[in-house]
C-alpha cells in the first residue's frame, strides 16, 4: 500500500500497476516503488459586481504555490475588502486546497451640485447635477440683455468656474442690472435749473424737470417736448437739454448800471442802491449777499429782471 502525504497523491507503482492497495505473490526478490505527484488546486477570484471592477490571479496551481491576487476598481468605485475580511490589495495567498476569494467593491458617494440665479429674469446658469466625490465640474452663468454677472454667492467672480465635488452644495449666480447715465442739462444755467439726472437701471421711469428763473422762460426740451415736468424711460445713456430764453430783452444800457464781481470768496454788487439782490448756486439754493461762498458757479439776480452768472474760484 502507498499512502500519500497531504498535498500529494498516488500515481502508480513502478511496474505500471495503479491498484492501491494491491496484493502480490512473491516468487523472487522484488522491489516495488510507489510513484507520488503533487496535487494541483483551483484558485477562483471573483467580484461582487462586475461593473465595479476587475480581479486577477485565478488559475490552477501546485500545492503550496504562492500566488498574488489583485483587485482593480472601475472609475467612481473603490475596493473595500476580500470576502474573508482581508483588506490587503494586492495580496499573497498560499494554496493548500481549492480556494475562492471575492473582491468587494463599493461605488463612490454622489452629491448634488445645485446652480441657480438670484433672479431668473436676469440670466441663466448651467452645470448643476449629481456628481461623484472628487469630480471636477464646470459651472457657468449667462446674463440676459441689460444685465451682467456680478459674482457667485460665495464671492467668487470667475465665470465660468471649475469646482471640485466634496459634498452637496448650492452656487447662486448674482446678476445685476446694467446702469445707464441720464444727463439732464440746461442751455444756460443763468436762466434756469434742471433736476432728474443720475444713474439708473434699464427700464426705470425717471421724472425730469426744468424750472426757469425770474425774467426767463422755459422754451422746451431739445427733443421737442414742451412739458416742463416729464417722465422718461431709461434704455441707454441719454442726454436731455432744457432750453431757456429771456422773457424781456435786457438792454446793454440797463445792464451797465450795475457792477458785479468777486473778491476773497464774496460776491460784490455795486450800483444797486435799494434794489433787491438774490444769489443762487446752480442747485437752486439761496445765499446771502454778505456770505463767503465756496468754489462754484452762482447766479446773481437784480430785481428779478437781470441775472448774471458769477464764478467763485
Amino acid at each position: 500500500e502507498a499512502i500519500p502525504n497531504y498535498g500529494y497523491h498516488f500515481v502508480s507503482w513502478n511496474d505500471g500497476v495503479t491498484v492501491n492497495p494491491r496484493s502480490i505473490v512473491i516468487t523472487q526478490d522484488t522491489v516495488l516503488q510507489a510513484i507520488f505527484a503533487i496535487n494541483q488546486y483551483t484558485l477562483t477570484v471573483d467580484v461582487n459586481e462586475t461593473s465595479m471592477g476587475t480581479v486577477n490571479g485565478m488559475g490552477s496551481y501546485d500545492y503550496l504555490s504562492q500566488v498574488t491576487i489583485g483587485a482593480t476598481a472601475a472609475v467612481h468605485n473603490h475596493f473595500v475588502q476580500w470576502s474573508d475580511g482581508n483588506t490587503t490589495n494586492p495580496r499573497l495567498v498560499i494554496l493548500t486546497r481549492d480556494t475562492s476569494f471575492t473582491a468587494i467593491f463599493e461605488q463612490e458617494p454622489q452629491f448634488q451640485i445645485t446652480v441657480d440665479a438670484n433672479d431668473a429674469t436676469r440670466g441663466s446658469v448651467e452645470g448643476g447635477g449629481i456628481y461623484f466625490l472628487g469630480e471636477i465640474v464646470t459651472i457657468s452663468a449667462t446674463a440676459n440683455e441689460h444685465y451682467y454677472f456680478a459674482q457667485w454667492s460665495d464671492g467668487v467672480t470667475s465665470n465660468p468656474r471649475v469646482v471640485t465635488v466634496t459634498g452637496d452644495v448650492t452656487y447662486t449666480a448674482v446678476f445685476e442690472p446694467v446702469m445707464y447715465t441720464l444727463t439732464v442739462t440746461a442751455s444756460d444755467y443763468s436762466m434756469g435749473q434742471v433736476t432728474g439726472g443720475g444713474s439708473y437701471a434699464y427700464g426705470t421711469e425717471v421724472e425730469i424737470e426744468a424750472r426757469a428763473f425770474g425774467g426767463y422762460r422755459f422754451k422746451g426740451w431739445d427733443d421737442g417736448v414742451r412739458d416742463e415736468k416729464r417722465v422718461v424711460t431709461v434704455t441707454a445713456d441719454d442726454t436731455y437739454t432744457a432750453l431757456f430764453e429771456p422773457n424781456v430783452r435786457i438792454g446793454n444800457v440797463e445792464e451797465e448800471l450795475y457792477m458785479v464781481y468777486v473778491t476773497n470768496g464774496y460776491i460784490v454788487v455795486e450800483g444797486v442802491d435799494d434794489r433787491r439782490v438774490q444769489i443762487y448756486d446752480i442747485m437752486g439754493r439761496r445765499h446771502s449777499l454778505g456770505e463767503q461762498l465756496s468754489t462754484g458757479v452762482y447766479l446773481v439776480r437784480i430785481d428779478n429782471r437781470i441775472t448774471k452768472k458769477v464764478i467763485v474760484l
